[in-house]
């Protein structure tokens, strides 16, 4: 479900988690928790490394830190 807090985001390819292949993520719009210990310089640059940190705290299946670089 899409609201302003929320966004769906459908992936061209996806990532393997198991059996299941991923095809779509929900990223939750990050609070300043989510943020600690981030350069927002680097997020908003996205460096793949702070995203790697990021996007397991903000998606909905919570991605690892391989399924980000595996993106």
């Amino acid at each position: 479900m899409q609201t302003q807090e929320n966004k769906l985001v459908e992936l061209e390819f996806g990532f393997k988690r198991g059996d299941d292949l991923v095809k779509e993520i929900t990223l939750v719009k990050p609070n300043t928790g989510h943020c600690r210990g981030l350069s927002l310089k680097d997020v908003l640059s996205f460096e793949i490394n702070a995203l790697a940190v990021l996007l397991p705290r903000i998606t909905l299946p919570a991605m690892t830190q391989q399924e980000v670089y595996s993106l």
